[in-house]
C-alpha cells in the first residue's frame, strides 16, 4: 500500500465515527477490566492500557480498510463526511439520539426478559 492510501485510510477513520468508536471501545474494555478484576491494582490496568493504544488499533484496521476500499472510494467517503450532511450524520445530537433509541430498545428487551424469567432469577 502506498503512503497516500495509508493517509486516506487514517483520514477516513478520523473523519468517520470509527475513531470515536474505537476510543470508546478501548475505554469501555479497560473499565470492564477494572470492574471485573477489582482486586487487581488500577495501576496495573492503566499500565496495560498504555501498551494498547488507539494508534496500534488503527494500524491493525488499516489493512482491512485497504482491502475493501480503493483510493477513489476513500476520497468519496472522506468528501461525504466532510460535507454538511456527513457532519450532520456524525453530529453529537444525532448520535446521542441514536444512542438513546439503542439504549431504550435494549432496556425493553431486558425488562421483558426479566419479567418472563423472574422465577428463574
Amino acid at each position: 500500500m502506498n503512503e497516500r492510501k495509508k493517509y486516506l485510510i487514517i483520514l477516513f477513520i478520523k473523519k468517520s465515527s470509527i475513531y470515536t468508536s474505537i476510543r470508546a471501545s478501548i475505554n469501555k474494555f479497560f473499565e470492564l477490566l477494572k470492574n471485573t478484576y477489582s482486586s487487581i491494582p488500577g495501576k496495573n490496568i492503566n499500565e496495560l492500557k498504555e501498551q494498547f493504544t488507539i494508534d496500534e488499533y488503527m494500524e491493525k484496521l488499516i489493512p482491512v480498510i485497504d482491502k475493501q476500499f480503493s483510493e477513489e472510494e476513500l476520497e468519496e467517503v472522506i468528501k461525504f463526511y466532510s460535507s454538511a450532511v456527513g457532519k450532520k450524520m456524525l453530529s453529537t445530537s444525532f448520535l446521542k439520539e441514536f444512542s438513546q433509541v439503542d439504549k431504550n430498545y435494549f432496556s425493553e428487551i431486558e425488562q421483558k426478559f426479566s419479567i418472563e424469567n423472574a422465577k428463574f432469577i
